[in-house]
């Protein structure tokens, strides 16, 4: 079934592009909204997850009105006291 499923979904990918990709994660991804911590080659940022970009980089705000991309790294939900 999971074979099934991303085969469908990549051959969606390769008729329609990566934005029907981009939606159902959005529709999914309950991470959205929450405060995370990701870890990456030594260097941490955190953030609130604002959804994923047009190729498929994490967004975080930054806290102070911008966003950061994040293309790799360990995320994990940071917990408020």
């Amino acid at each position: 079934a999971l074979y099934e499923d991303l085969d469908r979904l990549y051959g969606r990918y390769l008729s329609e592009g990566f934005e029907p990709i981009r939606i159902l994660w959005t529709a999914y991804a309950d991470i959205l909204g929450k405060h995370i911590e990701v870890i990456f080659g030594g260097e941490i940022d955190q953030g609130e997850v604002l959804g994923i970009d047009e190729s498929g980089a994490l967004l975080l705000s930054d806290g102070q009105g911008g966003t950061k991309r994040i293309l790799a790294g360990d995320a994990s939900v940071v917990k408020k006291p």
